[in-house]
């Protein structure tokens, strides 16, 4: 597979359309019709569905986007890397997820932005497996991971902040005026729970043997959309 052909597909993805994107890259539609057809060929799968308006991913498609879109950042990432400029440049690639140690992480990329204008930044959110897999891959160049992990494969330093679980609901609920939560009073509400905290089994020994009265109707990874569905 050529980088060309990566960027072609990664473009009809986008636009679900082969006569926009050839528009886009500024080559004719038969033309990326064929690379596209080549390309479908050389894997032995089918990537697109074909409609009338415009054109889907096949499972196969879609997992040749997720792959083709960290192989285009790897190698623009190592471009930037070894080359060789008078001028500090280059982009800082950091994965994390929410957290009030990100305070720290800002502060540091304002003051190198500062010092070095054409250094971009470049942040990409998730929760902690999904941003160890891209450090594995080489996509992002660092990750702050929240939680208990093994990190004795990298090169890794302790922040010094505390994340703290809370419960967040409506103003207006009888919680809301509570300083401390216990598990008695959540049992039998509607509640969403971080999903990586689920899987890790975070609040058993916090809720005990009342983890039959807990009424979890959904998870989520990051929190922003949970809050819409709160509010």
């Amino acid at each position: 597979m050529e980088l060309r052909v990566l960027r072609y597909f990664l473009a009809v993805a986008q636009k679900r359309n082969i006569t926009k994107a050839a528009q886009e890259l500024l080559i004719s539609q038969p033309t990326l019709s064929k690379q596209l057809a080549d390309l479908e060929a050389e894997l032995g799968v089918q990537l697109f569905i074909r409609g009338h308006r415009q054109i889907t991913l096949t499972d196969e498609g879609e997992y040749l986007q997720t792959q083709a879109r960290e192989i285009i950042q790897l190698v623009e990432q190592t471009a930037l890397n070894i080359k060789g400029q008078e001028v500090i440049s280059g982009k800082i690639s950091i994965g994390a997820g929410e957290s009030i140690a990100m305070n720290r992480i800002m502060q540091i990329l304002s003051g190198i932005v500062k010092d070095y204008p054409d250094v971009k930044v470049r942040l990409i959110s998730g929760n902690a497996d999904e941003m160890e897999t891209a450090l594995q891959h080489g996509s992002i160049d660092f990750a702050v991971l929240m939680g208990n992990r093994s990190l004795n494969n990298y090169h890794h330093i302790q922040l010094p902040e505390k994340d703290q679980w809370g419960l967040i609901m409506r103003k207006d609920d009888s919680l809301a005026n509570k300083v401390e939560i216990t598990p008695e009073d959540i049992t039998g509400l509607p509640l969403l729970m971080s999903e990586q905290a689920i899987e890790e089994h975070r609040f058993q020994s916090w809720w005990g043997n009342l983890d039959r009265k807990m009424n979890i109707i959904g998870t989520y990874s990051l929190l922003f959309n949970a809050q819409l569905m709160v509010a």
